[in-house]
């Protein structure tokens, strides 16, 4: 995968573990520790969090860092 495919599907992932919370993004991101503007700029593909904050994000919705890269 090269960057930009990487970045959509991390994207993809996060919109369907979002959709599965049922939180806002607002909501998310406190749950996280992140700006609404950062994690809306995540499920746009935009940009990708760090490997701390993808960490974070793993944590707070009980997912692994390889499910969110695509790496199972």
């Amino acid at each position: 995968m090269n960057d930009n495919q990487r970045a959509k599907h991390f994207a993809s992932q996060l919109n369907k573990t979002l959709q599965e919370s049922g939180l806002k993004t607002a909501e998310a991101a406190k749950k996280i520790g992140i700006t609404y503007k950062t994690l809306y700029s995540w499920r746009r593909g935009k940009i990708v969090p760090t490997l701390s904050s993808l960490k974070k994000l793993a944590s707070a919705f009980n997912k692994s860092v390889s499910w969110f890269l695509g790496r199972n």
